[in-house]
């Protein structure tokens, strides 16, 4: 808007029209000088001089009076633009060197913030898809190499005795430390590798923890399948431990599965092994059959005991009966059994060989 002008008869004119300056009677104007409104801080100009003289222009920012003869202004160009007083100008620099400033510093900060959180983010997130890549690179080669494995353990023909390595020896004293758990439901099929691994870890960690609260997922070294996929009929499943104690609670406590009669948990055994204890077995069930108590019949190892008495084993793929006290060796044995056994030399005289008959021969007289 124009600015307010007052001359020296007192009166403020803006543009071409004037108002007058009494104090009440324009509450819509400002232009009042300091001896008509009391106050000695509406003029306020270049010069330093507070004396209400002469022509004079207000402020549009602070409301102060300016002489127009001090700003170099004439009344007609003073009353034609906008006028802000230089001290607002002043001001009003200062305020806007300020604010560039903070833009400025602001402006830095935020392109520094952005920077360290896109490197940071960048480079974790990097290792983060890395890590994730290696784990499932480690998942498939497990779970590709679990057909291989059980058609390896299937198709191993035993050989006839013959010195071996010591690979072959740890390879199988590591056994002990596995379990064969069967009954195990599977993935649908389509089901991708990774989740079914994780679904049978889930489901592994679950039975160990029902069967024992000290063997958990933790006590796990590795665990797969063994068999190809058939929709119709799951795979059981091969549990590695990092040590042995552990398979062996397990099977200790392995009556704790009562509640789910289609889970089995059997150790991991090598082929001999698995045709010995089938010997071991069927000799148990005649045994059974045959009247005797079954707390009486004690498997161990290859060996089968009747009331602490070795009754048999097994040894070339074959059951051997032990020999009872007071056995002959033309004693009868049993169509699954081999009886064999050394007797002690018995002590018969040596035959008496006849001594030819004594001839006299005759006397001559």
């Amino acid at each position: 808007m124009p600015p307010k002008l007052k001359s020296k008869s007192g009166t403020t004119a803006t543009g071409n029209k004037q108002t007058s300056t009494s104090k009440g009677k324009d509450s819509g104007s400002s232009g009042v000088s300091g001896a008509q409104s009391g106050s000695h801080s509406t003029v306020n100009c270049v010069c330093g001089s507070p004396i209400d003289s002469g022509h004079m222009v207000e402020c549009e920012s602070c409301s102060c009076w300016s002489h127009v003869q001090c700003i170099g202004l004439s009344p007609s160009c003073a009353s034609t633009y906008p006028y802000i007083c230089p001290f607002c100008v002043r001001l009003l620099v200062t305020n806007l060197s300020e604010l560039r400033s903070e833009v400025a510093f602001l402006r830095n900060k935020i392109e520094s913030i952005e920077s360290s959180f896109s490197t940071t983010s960048t480079s974790s997130i990097s290792s983060e898809i890395e890590s994730i890549n290696d784990q499932l690179r480690l998942l498939s080669s497990r779970v590709d190499s679990s057909p291989d494995t059980s058609q390896t353990q299937t198709n191993t023909s035993e050989t006839p005795s013959r010195p071996v390595s010591n690979h072959t020896v740890n390879h199988d004293g590591s056994r002990r430390g596995n379990l064969v758990i069967t009954g195990l439901p599977e993935c649908p099929q389509g089901t991708t590798r990774v989740d079914r691994f994780l679904k049978d870890q889930e489901t592994v960690a679950s039975i160990l923890s029902t069967v024992s609260p000290s063997v958990n997922s933790q006590s796990v070294k590795d665990l797969f399948r063994l068999g190809r996929y058939r929709p119709d009929q799951s795979r059981p499943i091969l549990v590695k431990f990092f040590r042995s104690w552990d398979a062996t609670v397990v099977l200790r406590n392995k009556s704790k599965l009562a509640d789910s009669p289609n889970i089995s948990i059997r150790p991991d055994l090598s082929p001999s092994q698995k045709t010995a204890r089938s010997l071991l077995l069927r000799e148990r069930r005649t045994l059974m059959t045959s009247g005797n108590n079954a707390g009486d019949i004690k498997i161990r190892g290859n060996k089968i005991f009747l009331r602490d008495s070795l009754y048999g084993e097994v040894n070339n793929n074959s059951f051997v009966r032990a020999l009872a006290p007071g056995d002959s060796d033309t004693s009868n044995t049993t169509d699954s059994a081999t009886v064999s056994s050394t007797l002690p030399p018995s002590r018969v005289s040596p035959p008496v060989t006849p001594s030819p008959p004594t001839v006299t021969p005759p006397s001559f007289q």
